[in-house]
């Protein structure tokens, strides 16, 4: 089936809803669906059955289609207490089928074809038919109750079920909470205003844990006018915090200071320590993410003691997390590593997942900006490992940027530059998580002479502006400085004021990776006292230690820019080899002009033994991509073959397609004999 499909997601979209069934499979694929739509062919056979049922058997395979997957036994008895006997007819004509004592039917399709068949208002009655029951057993399941509700438009049943359903979802199923939620919202006015307004702080955090953080902020900010209608100024501070932490995210961080201000001015005389604690430490958090390291920490101090007076071991948790990261900010990696790890074992101590994936992010930010990659690696992984199975999405996407950069850093450009565009394309309400992809994407597109380096650079810029911090700043004036360089352009006069907010103790790598950069584009530039030695060396001109230091770190392209800076045959000989390998046409061509300065005449016209078998200059991993393309292999196909997502796949064949200069995959696919080896050529 997989065959007559042609694309894998496709087919596995079709045997889902079929079974593999021949019928229904055939009749699918010949109506041109992708697995979702419904052909007449195939709801014409399925109603031509129906309709030879007696009013018995029809009323129970009614009843069954508005059930997903399958009704049981205990729900059938209420329902259609006759159900045992009438199944027997549907199942004979292959409609319904036993299943773990229950009824369901025997394909998807089937059952979507009956439904969609149902008089809307019959449709409605029979779903609050469903309502009705499960309410009426003991612990009903909230999640069966609410989609059936909506379905049926029961207004009051959502309003009375839906918050205990997505408090309770929240505990666990993000997404699921965020679901009920979003089902929820159209009906909150028939709340009262207390709960309304709880509601949309809650629904604030878990839009938060989607990472959708414009939304959240809207949320946040609704709950605000609620609470200062209602004339609570405790829980007005509480508002406050909640649509601080939502205007940071989206990186709207003026806003962002105002609001926590704000909320300390309504706590003020309420006496409410826990919600002062709350306060102190959120604005403890915003210091120590904007660059006020020293603030932050006697911030946090204070509030953790409050937080503990007062029993709020989650804001422990919370605090421990930012004074290690605004130590290892200030360049104290150790201590704030200890914290950090103190932090995890707090918050898993009360099972607060989203503190733990939390401390994770910190852990990976602060090992960055140590140059620890290593260490680095494995925390990435373990990090991805928790916040994954928690859906706690804005933190994977943190961990996810961090795991490219190692890639990057470690030279695999291609995957790295398709996975930070995946990223990018996906989740465009990244707000200020925008750090951690956009100055990366931008940086190695312009390392790579892409044709939207500009563009993406640009981008970059835009959220550093917003941002105001330097772990967007810092970043972004490097990749601006590095395409000034490659281009031959002036430094854009941006750079400055970054350069000047870096001389502050914990920027170091930021500052020394800048004036290294300045000095390669003809700034005079000298180390500092601090300066890690791999910058170090290089503003020294020590060549040989700045290549070694740079071996050591496992960058290959640092590691060639510097070998580059020898003045010698041989070593630049050696910068144009790894540069080639990487991809880096904009430096191989300046190391060019060096060797030819140099009095070399046969200088190496293009890639060298990584990619000497294709004239494109393909990287090994689209060497990977053209040879499934070759092959009549779908993107999807390709995807499942290289353990990939197909959005990854997809800017893999759209990078090989501009390398070889072609329009299509048919294009592509002809080239390829002239471009993949002997062997790849024999299995075309």
């Amino acid at each position: 089936m997989l065959g007559l499909a042609g694309d894998r997601g496709v087919g596995l979209r079709v045997h889902g809803r079929t079974r593999g069934n021949p019928f229904l499979v055939t009749e699918l694929l010949a109506a041109g669906s992708d697995g979702a739509g419904l052909p007449a062919s195939v709801s014409e056979a399925v109603l031509g059955r129906l309709a030879r049922l007696d009013p018995g058997p029809r009323d129970l395979v009614d009843r069954v289609a508005v059930v997903p997957a399958r009704a049981e036994g205990s729900l059938l008895d209420a329902l259609h207490p006759a159900w045992r006997a009438d199944a027997a007819p549907a199942e004979e004509l292959g409609l319904l089928e036993l299943r773990d004592g229950g009824l369901a039917f025997r394909h998807e399709l089937a059952r979507t074809a009956v439904e969609e068949a149902l008089p809307r208002t019959r449709r409605l009655r029979l779903d609050d038919d469903v309502v009705r029951v499960l309410l009426a057993g003991p612990d009903p399941d909230l999640a069966r109750v609410l989609h059936h509700a909506a379905r049926c438009k029961a207004t009051a049943v959502v309003v009375d079920h839906g918050p205990a359903a997505a408090r309770a979802a929240a505990a666990g199923a993000h997404r699921q909470s965020l679901d009920f939620y979003t089902l929820l919202l159209p009906h909150i006015g028939a709340l009262p205003v207390e709960e309304r307004a709880a509601v949309l702080e809650e629904y604030a955090w878990e839009l938060y844990n989607a990472h959708r953080f414009d939304a959240a902020a809207d949320a946040a900010a609704r709950a605000v006018g609620l609470r200062e209608e209602l004339g609570d100024p405790a829980r007005l501070g509480q508002a406050l915090v909640t649509l601080s932490r939502q205007q940071y995210m989206r990186a709207d961080m003026a806003a962002a200071r105002t609001t926590v201000d704000r909320a300390f001015a309504a706590l003020a005389g309420t006496g409410d320590r826990a919600r002062l604690a709350l306060a102190r430490t959120y604005r403890g958090v915003l210091l120590a993410l904007s660059d006020h390291e020293e603030e932050a920490l006697a911030e946090l101090a204070e509030a953790r003691e409050l937080a503990a007076e007062v029993g709020r071991r989650d804001l422990v948790a919370l605090c421990l997390n930012y004074q290690g990261l605004a130590r290892i900010q200030l360049g104290e990696p150790e201590a704030g590593l200890e914290l950090l790890r103190r932090s995890v074992r707090e918050a898993e101590a009360i099972g607060h997942q989203e503190y733990v994936a939390r401390a994770y992010t910190s852990m990976v930010k602060g090992l960055r900006r140590a140059g620890r990659f290593t260490e680095m690696e494995r925390t990435v992984s373990e990090g991805l490992d928790r916040t994954r199975e928690a859906d706690f999405l804005a933190h994977a996407y943190t961990l996810e940027a961090h795991d490219l950069l190692l890639r990057a850093v470690r030279g695999d450009w291609a995957d790295a530059e398709a996975g930070l565009a995946e990223l990018v394309d996906t989740v465009p309400d990244a707000g200020v998580l925008g750090r951690e992809t956009l100055p990366l994407l931008a940086r190695l597109r312009v390392r790579r002479g892409a044709p939207d380096a500009a563009a993406s650079l640009d981008r970059s810029w835009d959220l550093a502006r917003r941002a105001d911090i330097l772990q967007a700043l810092a970043p972004t004036a490097v990749a601006a400085v590095e395409q000034a360089w490659l281009a031959g352009e002036p430094v854009p006069d941006a750079v400055d004021p970054v350069l000047a907010r870096t001389a502050r103790r914990g920027a170091e790598r930021y500052r020394g990776e800048l004036l290294r950069y300045l000095a390669r584009a003809g700034r005079p530039a000298e180390p500092f006292p601090g300066c890690p030695e791999e910058y170090a060396a290089g503003l020294r001109g020590d060549w040989r230690a700045a290549a070694a230091a740079w071996e050591h770190l496992g960058d290959p392209y640092e590691r060639a820019l510097e070998l580059a800076e020898s003045g010698r045959p041989e070593p630049t000989l050696q910068a144009l080899q790894l540069l080639d390998e990487l991809g880096a046409e904009p430096a191989a061509l300046l190391v060019r002009r060096r060797l030819r300065d140099l009095g070399i005449t046969r200088i190496p016209r293009g890639p060298l033994p990584a990619t000497r078998d294709n004239p494109a200059g393909l990287t090994d991993r689209q060497v990977e991509i053209l040879r499934l393309v070759a092959r009549g292999r779908t993107n999807a196909e390709i995807a499942a073959a290289l353990v990939l997502s197909v959005r990854t796949v997809d800017h893999h064949v759209s990078a090989v397609l501009q390398k070889l200069g072609v329009a299509t995959r048919r294009e592509a696919a002809a080239r390829a004999p002239d471009l993949l080896g002997p062997d790849d050529r024999a299995r075309q």
